[in-house]
């Protein structure tokens, strides 16, 4: 019998690795972080005594010491008593010793902490004593209304430590409650990178819409330079101290909270998060990391099927060939036609129709290039150990490379037009599936209909031949805008300085935020630099720009670079 205590799903949150620098921050950046190191230095101690006490009450699960597992859930209780788990697990103790009003009791507290995984409380075995009490079903019964309390908790959270004016949306569909201290257009921009990142999502995850009827509502958190600091260093301490270029941004799933520092690849990697766990609780599994990050990583860069079509001359002969210099990483049929079915009539993934009447889809990257470099050199893992990482290796052992190869062999899968295919065997057949092997790569063999041997084979074939490699600088562009630009604080980079005659070509001034090139939105220099490498000098692109709070368009003819 599966056992859905919370001990054993741990709740986690997902970090945002991306490869951008980020700057130093404003000038007070040091003493922000020496006022959170303090403070951050008790917690990590504080966790980690809760943690112990955890492994303490899982043990005396595991054998069945009820008793033992409600003492030890007490004194966790006594030094931790704002932590939903610990009254979650105490609630499943003292049910199955049949002590039900106190259960009760210690699963409401639970609830107004924060514990919001209805179908959980439904399926527990741990809590099948409850199910036929009256508290436990106008629980059940009332789950909107704890929703929504919960929602109203969330929110006023999130406006305590974001400052300023903060521009508020809502989305019912999405269930996500956004706090913005961007102004509207790009909050607006921001809200439309959300949607894209969910009709994409819905073509790999068809039971996301069933798992968003009575999900919670999550706060997505987008502030300042300034509150986005505070929030890294109350978050990870001295490890944002250490690497913060490295923190881009987290959703946190036990707080149902995304933050995210810029307005692009960060917003729709985490995003990604909120839906995959959404349809994982509704699914009653957890996915290893390597699979939650892999496919989290894919929608960081995606394309206008536009852009791939003119990457293979426009033309539906090239768009059905497999030539070595095509736009590698996109299968024609699921270029979806003017019906949202797919062109050929096949069944399978849809690109994401989402974003101002375009289709999208995932799009190799500075991420598919270290797997590319690893192909010549001999360095790409195999594909059984990179499913077989767990959490910790998977993020602290060279995590840039771990997160490059996860998206590669997703991207690999994409390409292949199996994706969607593979992620409904995984979720749903006993035989291939998640309950058979929870590492994904039987699902693999399945759809594919290969051995994994001949899947690895297959897949490092395509790395070395398919996989287009993209440009990381400016030194690799044909084309430039022939300004300087920067790296900027979170909808795009800034211009920096202005060789003479640029003004009146480019019509850009210094300080302007480049937030889109021909509506593909750069929110950080990797972005910007990938999508520039898509047109020759000569081109002319439309670029938007924010100038302080004004936001404009100019025409510009790219030049060659010097």
């Amino acid at each position: 019998m599966r056992c859905f205590v919370i001990l054993l799903v741990w709740l986690a949150s997902s970090t945002g690795v991306r490869g951008s620098v980020a700057g130093p921050g404003p000038d007070d950046a040091d003493s922000l972080i020496d006022e959170a190191a303090s403070e951050m230095s008790a917690r990590s101690r504080h966790r980690a005594e809760s943690s112990a006490y955890t492994a303490r009450a899982l043990e005396a699960f595991r054998r069945g010491d009820y008793a033992e597992a409600e003492r030890v859930l007490l004194e966790q209780r006594a030094m931790d008593g704002g932590n939903f788990v610990v009254h979650y697990n105490l609630a499943c103790a003292l049910a199955v010793q049949g002590r039900l009003d106190e259960a009760n009791g210690a699963l409401r507290r639970a609830v107004e902490l924060g514990f919001s995984n209805r179908g959980q409380l439904l399926a527990d075995p741990y809590l099948a004593p409850l199910r036929g009490t009256e508290a436990f079903r106008g629980l059940v019964d009332h789950w909107a209304e704890v929703l929504e309390r919960q929602r109203a908790a969330r929110l006023e959270r999130a406006r305590s430590w974001m400052r300023g004016r903060l521009i508020e949306r809502a989305d019912a569909g999405l269930r996500i409650d956004l706090l913005s201290a961007h102004d509207e257009a790009s909050t607006d921009a921001a809200m439309l990178e959300i949607r894209k990142v969910s009709g994409w999502a819905e073509g790999v995850m068809p039971g996301l819409r069933d798992a968003a009827v009575l999900s919670p509502y999550v706060v997505v958190a987008l502030p300042d330079h300034r509150d986005f600091l505070k929030w890294a260093f109350w978050t990870y301490g001295q490890r944002a101290r250490r690497a913060f270029a490295g923190i881009g941004g987290a959703y946190e799933h036990d707080r149902k909270r995304l933050v995210a520092q810029d307005l692009g690849p960060t917003l729709r990697h985490e995003f990604f998060h909120v839906l995959h766990w959404r349809d994982m609780d509704r699914l009653g599994q957890v996915h290893p990391v390597w699979i939650q990050e892999g496919l989290a990583s894919l929608v960081e860069d995606m394309d206008p099927v536009r852009i791939v079509e003119k990457r293979r001359g426009g033309t539906k002969a090239a768009i059905d060939g497999n030539t070595s210099d095509g736009p590698r990483g996109v299968d024609p049929r699921l270029i979806a036609g003017d019906d949202g079915e797919p062109a050929d009539g096949t069944v399978g993934r849809v690109s994401a129709d989402c974003a101002g009447g375009e289709r999208w889809v995932p799009a190799a990257s500075w991420r598919t290039n270290i797997v590319k470099r690893q192909a010549r050199s001999g360095g790409m893992p195999t594909l059984e150990a990179l499913a077989g990482m767990d959490h910790v290796a998977f993020s602290t052992k060279r995590p840039l490379a771990t997160y490059a190869n996860a998206r590669t062999v997703f991207l690999f899968l994409d390409s292949r037009g199996v994706l969607g295919a593979w992620y409904r065997v995984y979720t749903t057949d006993h035989e291939h599936g998640y309950d058979a092997d929870p590492s994904g790569l039987s699902a693999m063999e399945f759809v594919l209909d290969e051995e994994i041997g001949a899947v690895e084979k297959m897949y490092r074939l395509w790395v070395r031949r398919e996989l287009r490699e993209v440009a990381e600088t400016g030194e690799q562009l044909r084309g430039v805008l022939g300004v300087d630009i920067e790296m900027g604080e979170g909808d795009g980079p800034v211009v920096t300085n202005l060789p003479p005659g640029a003004r009146r070509r480019t019509g850009l001034r210094l300080r302007d935020v480049i937030t889109s090139i021909d509506g593909r939105p750069v929110g950080d220099m990797k972005e910007l630099i990938r999508v520039l490498s898509d047109y020759d000098p000569g081109e002319t692109v439309t670029v938007t720009y924010r100038r302080v709070k004004l936001h404009g368009t100019t025409s510009i003819r790219l030049i060659a670079k010097n």
